[in-house]
């Protein structure tokens, strides 16, 4: 693999695992607790969305549709998960956290089973550099991540 694909991939990979960062981050600093099921909501959130688009539903609508149930589904999280341990703690909220880490995995391995599966590109196509092929799927997840970051950053400031 030419070092381009390689740094091409690693940054990516790397933009990923950084907006699962942000979600660790926003949590934390609006509700000041650290939420261990954040990575195993964010599997969910993906799972569900294939699962959506493997059904037969457009990957335009599947996107909108998958945020406004993850957006629903936080709220449910905060109140069956967050809100009811809060008031005996901190250590109270991070425990339950780890608990629904525990029912989440096994919850989603049960569903979808431990195969990994391969969400099918928003845009398709590719570009030369370096002589290498780079996907534009690529420059679609940094822009998501950069425009994320700025926007909770922008929100924080403000909150």
């Amino acid at each position: 693999m030419p070092d381009v694909l390689l740094i091409v991939s690693g940054i990516t990979l790397g933009a990923i695992y950084a907006l699962v960062a942000l979600g660790f981050h926003l949590i934390y600093r609006t509700v000041n607790v650290l939420d261990f099921a954040q990575g195993d909501k964010v599997v969910i959130g993906g799972l569900v969305a294939l699962s959506l688009v493997q059904g037969g539903v457009p990957l335009g609508l599947a996107i909108p549709l998958i945020l406004a149930v993850g957006a629903a589904a936080g709220v449910l999280y905060e109140y069956v998960v967050i809100r009811p341990s809060l008031p005996r703690g901190v250590d109270a909220a991070v425990v339950a956290t780890v608990g629904a880490l525990l029912v989440l995995s096994s919850g989603h391995i049960l569903i979808w089973g431990a195969t990994a599966e391969r969400f099918p590109p928003v845009v398709g196509g590719s570009v030369t550099i370096g002589g290498s092929p780079i996907d534009l799927q690529n420059f679609v997840i940094w822009a998501v991540v950069a425009v994320s970051v700025a926007a909770v950053a922008l929100f924080l400031a403000k909150a």
